[in-house]
């Protein structure tokens, strides 16, 4: 019951954050990178998933869950795909990662205002979120945000970047006194786009 409620909640919260991306009033407000503090070491038997639509591969803790929406733009009669996958470690600590596709007529090219709309959509789905820091970094060779939120007992470390017209958000939620921040950096690290000759069949 906790995983699915998790699930529930963490997609509920993404649709939230794709809903409203293409607004304009959005503070910038992004954080820095992964703590170097010391941390537990990250378990071997990790597996590479790789997404059917054969757009990116990563290390997972397990296999994820899946979900797949279509979201109305804003002001638009146009709907976006949000793709969502998952996955969760005994311990409830989530990987996740969003994709949310927009058509081809909608104008995205204000990258750093896509993030940061995401960013503030995803700080203001909880007022008790509190951003720990922020920063402009590159990901994948493409701009991207990284940002540090705290929910307490929860904490969430992130990164946000666009790749033509899909909107990637790669997260890892976890309770504070699980926290690891090598497992972050260990699943960003292993996250991998691919050609659509890479697809899985």
């Amino acid at each position: 019951m906790y995983k699915m409620m998790m699930f529930v909640l963490l997609a509920l919260v993404v649709v939230a954050v794709i809903f409203f991306t293409t607004d304009s009033k959005t503070e910038k407000i992004l954080l820095g990178g992964v703590n170097q503090k010391e941390s537990a070491p990250i378990a071997s038997d990790w597996k590479e998933f790789t997404a059917r639509s054969g757009n990116f591969k990563a290390l997972l803790p397990s296999d994820p869950q899946y979900a797949r929406q279509g979201v109305e733009i804003p002001n638009s009669d146009k709907k976006r795909r949000y793709d969502l996958y998952a996955s969760e470690k005994v311990n409830g600590t989530v990987f996740m990662i969003s994709i949310s596709t927009y058509p081809p007529e909608i104008d995205t090219s204000d990258v750093p205002q896509m993030l940061q709309g995401a960013l503030t959509e995803l700080m203001q789905g909880n007022p008790d979120n509190k951003l720990l820091k922020q920063e402009d970094t590159i990901y994948q060779n493409q701009p991207a945000l990284e940002f540090t939120i705290e929910n307490d007992p929860f904490k969430v470390e992130g990164i946000a970047f666009m790749v033509g017209k899909a909107l990637y958000v790669l997260s890892y939620t976890a309770r504070t006194t699980d926290f690891n921040p090598a497992e972050y950096k260990h699943f960003i690290d292993s996250f991998v786009l691919l050609s659509k000759k890479d697809a899985v069949k």
